[in-house]
């Protein structure tokens, strides 16, 4: 298989099985001289740059998802419809809350996208290869397949490669596979293909970094046929439809449905009922208003406001928001998967105990570090640490020679000289026991010691010393060494872990681990910071999905940690998750970009890699899980302002609309003319919007919220029966007293009524019991309620909108029903919470 044919995305698996002549000779080339200029430049067009194609957006493309909504073009639709009947003011208003909308929207996901713009890093810039027989550096975009690269400690592969020579080489493959553990690299042909990335002991992959020792490796794949390039192609194809805009989809088919099929029938009825009479023109313009009136046009400002609100505190915490309605999303998660390193732990080695024998083992392992100034090894590091916070001494030792890890011994070795040579082995517990003479009742007490560190996830390094008198000769065969014991490490929690497991408990959140790294390291992480009570309880991809569609279906839905996952199963794991509940995942891997994009929540860190963060909604600025969750309060808050404001403007708006229709059926004249309706309109949506920043009662934020058509519609009904029966009792008071006089109190008593709905219906309890509302809310709710009264009161504005002038009984009779429909809506409330909300919820 030549180089041509490397679109072939499986490169890596065949070339660990080629032996270094057939890897040479499958990509033509030379594995000492390298490619030659001229091949480079010939196979550079055929190949194309070794560039990762990113999604970028613009901000033409931010601004133009602002308009993508159903609800948009039902108002944009109402404006149009205004404008031809002659309704100027109304198509204004809608057209500047639309605006208004758009404007606040695009700047607040601008933003964000600036901030995430100037975190982006990329792949290395150069790297050294081997052209023409000569070792030069290059820029990575113009690496080939063939090309002959040599890795170093600290470099980020550029390339997918197959290692044909190494020495000490381990890389750090935790983007991809999402373990922790370095993986040791050799160059041995392997005898059969490699199913999974981890397996592929003689291969490296773009984006993974050198932790240690040296390698020069084919490089197999470039660009987007990597195992990187391949994950993020997974990625793009993967589309999300956000929960909100599902939701508001709905929620404008319905309303839309219900009005047209209402105006249908009262078209019929007036035209039964008054026949000749019946001004065709007028009623045009009167349905016009009366459905304008009932949708709530402000909806969209109410939700920006109540995102944007939320976004900034969420900002100060620092978390930034890409995608605005992704706030609303993430408060109605039910279920929060995770990787495991750097989220849940701090992705840093500890040493986690020790086991002594006939010495200290942390200080022989110390002593085997060869240059604690130079440290790329997590576990030396992590040795390091442990000994100086001990206080552990280490003798005067010059290091003589050191051999590094070798795979196949599973051991290093390090040659020290002081008052005596010292010989220090550490690896494999059982490869060190081997060479020491051992009782076998110390043999079996390491053993069991070391059974019980693996049980906790632990990887246990075994250390052993011997000196000699004077240099030994082929001192890397010698034996019977002195045990020094055993050190275990792990991995260990964030210090807020485990309140963030309680906290998403509290909050009604399932807490899911899905990782690459072994069952026993997830299901023990899972177990300490409280997700699962037996660290057995762990579930691996391969397992999975070896099930029935059925059986994975019930498995995902119980089962709260999944190890060795690779990033299709992550995915698929997401996509059966999704099927019954809202699901949020945070991940930081290119290996974890189409599970970010899949779900309905993607959340990632500011270090995560860029194909992470260009999947994602919501990005961390600091690795936090209770930060998210914080997020996931302000969601909710959102989430129960906007759907605060559907429900009174639904309740008030179709309890005027019935009402205005019945009326309409048996009076000559209109009973509210189409500018007092706008009027309505315009002074009640003021106070409205300020629902937007309205405080929340603590039991709300305690469950996940969905927005519930049947439910909608019980409400609709039950509070739009109780402000028509108002409005009728009203329209029979003043039925007899004038058009005008009509007109005006029914004016009044509809923004009062509104407004007192207000206060009623944003919340759930008896409303003198219940959080007071924002300063901004009250301040235009008392506004509204001033306008309102004094309107009527000023020769101008009552000659403009039609008014009369009202005597002090009039207003005393409409303060009687204002205050009745008060107590009236505060009595089918509670009604409402025990007889209807308790099914509707349960269903």
């Amino acid at each position: 298989m030549k180089y041509k044919n490397s679109m072939d995305q499986k490169q890596w698996q065949r070339a660990s099985t080629l032996s270094n002549d057939l890897l040479a000779t499958s990509y033509e080339t030379d594995l000492t001289h390298g490619l030659t200029d001229t091949q480079a430049q010939a196979r550079l067009k055929t190949v194309g740059k070794n560039v990762l194609s990113a999604n970028e957006q613009g901000w033409w493309d931010l601004l133009v998802r602002q308009f993508k909504s159903v609800f948009i073009y039902l108002l944009l639709f109402a404006a149009i419809l205004s404008f031809i009947l002659g309704e100027y003011i109304d198509g204004v208003l809608v057209l500047l809350f639309i605006s208004l909308n758009v404007i606040l929207t695009f700047f607040q996901e601008y933003k964000s996208h600036n901030i995430l713009e100037s975190l982006k890093k990329y792949f290395v810039a150069k790297t050294t290869i081997v052209r023409d027989g000569k070792e030069i550096t290059v820029m990575s975009t113009e690496l080939i397949p063939g090309d002959i690269v040599s890795v170093k400690p600290g470099d980020i592969l550029p390339a997918d490669m197959r290692f044909f020579q190494t020495r000490e080489l381990a890389i750090d493959e935790s983007l991809l596979t999402g373990e922790s553990e370095e993986v040791e690299k050799v160059a041995d042909t392997l005898t059969e293909e490699p199913k999974e990335i981890f397996l592929a002991k003689n291969s490296g992959f773009a984006a993974t970094t050198v932790v240690r020792g040296h390698g020069m490796g084919v490089v197999v794949a470039t660009r987007s046929e990597t195992v990187a390039g391949s994950t993020a192609r997974l990625a793009a194809e993967t589309k999300r439809v956000s929960s909100f805009e599902t939701s508001m989809n709905q929620f404008s088919v319905f309303m839309l449905r219900l009005v047209v099929v209402t105006l249908a029938v009262l078209f019929v009825l007036h035209l039964i009922i008054k026949g000749p009479s019946l001004q065709i023109g007028d009623l045009l313009i009167f349905f016009i208003a009366l459905a304008v009136s009932v949708v709530p046009e402000a909806l969209p400002v109410v939700f920006t406001f109540a995102l944007s609100h939320g976004a900034s505190k969420l900002a100060k915490a620092n978390v930034v928001v890409k995608r605005l309605t992704s706030i609303e999303d993430l408060g109605n998660i039910e279920i929060l998967c995770t990787d495991k390193t750097g989220t849940i732990t701090q992705g840093e080695m500890t040493v986690a105990g020790t086991f002594d024998q006939n010495g200290s083992a942390l200080s022989v392992g110390r002593q085997g570090i060869p240059d604690a100034t130079q440290i790329s090894n997590p576990f030396d590091q992590a040795i390091i640490d442990a000994a100086q916070k001990t206080k552990e001494t280490t003798p005067e030792l010059t290091l003589v020679e050191t051999l590094g890890f070798d795979p196949k011994t599973r051991l290093d070795l390090s040659l020290f000289k002081g008052k005596k040579f010292v010989v220090v082995v550490r690896g494999a517990p059982e490869s060190v026991m081997e060479k020491c003479k051992l009782s076998n009742e110390d043999q079996k007490t390491a053993t069991a010691w070391m059974e019980s560190e693996g049980k906790k996830g632990h990887r246990v390094l075994g250390i052993a010393m011997r000196e000699f008198d004077r240099a030994p000769k082929e001192w890397q065969k010698a034996d019977g060494y002195v045990f020094a014991g055993l050190l275990s490490f792990k991995d260990p929690l964030k210090p807020d872990a485990i309140a963030a497991a309680k906290k998403a408990d509290q909050l009604g959140i399932q807490l899911k681990i899905i990782t690459g790294d072994r069952p026993e390291v997830a299901g023990a992480i899972a177990k300490e910071v409280g997700i699962i009570k037996d660290a057995a309880d762990v579930v691996t991809g391969a397992a999975l999905f070896a099930m029935s569609a059925a059986d994975q279906l019930k498995t995902v839905a119980a089962t709260a940690v999944f190890a060795r996952v690779s990033p299709q199963e992550k995915l698929e794991i997401i996509r059966l998750l999704k099927i019954h509940a809202r699901v949020g995942f945070l991940g930081e891997g290119i290996n974890d970009a189409p599970a970010l994009k899949e779900a309905h929540v993607g959340i990632v860190v500011a270090n995560a890699s860029d194909v992470a963060r260009e999947a994602a909604d919501i990005v961390l600025l600091e690795k936090s899980l209770l930060a998210i969750l914080d997020g996931v309060e302000q969601g909710r808050r959102v989430f129960l302002n906007t759907i605060k404001y559907i429900k009174i403007t639904l309740a008030s708006n179709f309890g005027n609309f019935y009402a205005v229709i019945i009326a309409s059926l048996f009076m000559p004249d209109l009973p509210m003319l189409p500018i007092q309706l706008l009027l309505v309109n315009l002074l009640s949506d003021f106070p409205m919007i300020a629902v937007a920043g309205d405080t929340v009662d603590a039991e709300d934020l305690k469950k996940p919220k969905h927005m519930d058509l049947r439910a909608m519609g019980f409400f609709t009904t039950f509070f739009g029966v109780v402000s028509t029966i108002f409005d009728l009792l009203l329209f029979g008071l003043f039925y007899r007293m004038g058009t005008a006089i009509l007109q005006t109190a029914w004016f009044i008593a509809s923004i009062m009524t509104e407004l007192l709905v207000i206060l009623s219906l944003r919340t759930r309890r008896w409303f003198f019991l219940a959080q007071a509302p924002s300063r901004v809310l009250s301040f235009f709710i008392i506004g509204a309620a001033l306008a309102t009264i004094l309107l009527p009161q000023f020769a101008f504005t009552r000659h403009l909108f039609s008014f009369a002038q009202l005597s002090s009984s009039h207003l005393l009779m409409i303060v009687a029903i204002v205050v009745g429909y008060l107590l009236a809506t505060e009595l089918v409330k509670q009604m409402y919470e025990r007889l209807v909300h308790a099914q509707v919820e349960s269903s």
